[in-house]
C-alpha cells in the first residue's frame, strides 16, 4: 500500500458506509436481539409462574367425579313379561364431590412461595445483568468503531502528507 502510494499512485478512500448508526440505535437493536437477553426474558416469565404455582397450594381445591353403574342382575331369565324384565336392570348413580383445603402444614407452603418469589427476584437481577453486558459491548464495540475511523483517517492524512513531500 505505502510502495504504491509512494510512486505517485494515489487510492481512493473506501466508501462511506450506506447507513449511520447512532449509539442509541445500536443500544436498542441489542435490546431487542441479543440472545442472552431474551433468555433472561425468558426465564423471568417462567419464575412469575414458579411464584402462581406455589400460591395456588393455599386455595382450596375441587374434585368431582361421577360414575353410572348399570347392571342385569338376571339377564338370562325366562321371563315373558317385559315388566318384569324391565325391573331386573339396576342403575346404580354414584356422585362424588370432594373439596380439599390444607388447615395446618407446618409453615411449609408459606415457605415455598418465599422461595419462589426469591427465585423471582433473582431472575429479575440475572436480567438486569444481561441487559447491563450487552448494553455495556455495545457501547464499548461502537467507541472502539469510532476510534478506528479517526485512526483511519488520521493514517490517510499522514500518507497524504508523506505524498507531498515525496512530490516536492
Amino acid at each position: 500500500f505505502l510502495f504504491s502510494v509512494c510512486q505517485g499512485q494515489h487510492i481512493p478512500p473506501p466508501e462511506a458506509p450506506s447507513q449511520v448508526y447512532l449509539l442509541q440505535d445500536c443500544i436498542n437493536q441489542t435490546l431487542e436481539k441479543n440472545p442472552d437477553i431474551l433468555v433472561a426474558q425468558q426465564n423471568l416469565e417462567r419464575s412469575k409462574g414458579v411464584v402462581l404455582q406455589a400460591k395456588a397450594v393455599l386455595y382450596p381445591s375441587v374434585n368431582g367425579d361421577a360414575r353410572l353403574f348399570w347392571e342385569n342382575r338376571d339377564l338370562f331369565a325366562q321371563e315373558t313379561d317385559p315388566g318384569v324384565r324391565e325391573r331386573r336392570f339396576q342403575e346404580d348413580w354414584i356422585i362424588t364431590l370432594q373439596v380439599q383445603q390444607s388447615v395446618y402444614s407446618g409453615g411449609v407452603y408459606q415457605n415455598q412461595i418465599a422461595i419462589a418469589k426469591l427465585e423471582n427476584e433473582m431472575e429479575i437481577i440475572r436480567l438486569q445483568e444481561a441487559i447491563n453486558n450487552a448494553v455495556f459491548q455495545t457501547v464499548t464495540a461502537f467507541y472502539d468503531v469510532l476510534l478506528n475511523q479517526s485512526e483511519i483517517t488520521t493514517r490517510k492524512q499522514n500518507i497524504d502528507l508523506l505524498v507531498k513531500e515525496v512530490a516536492r
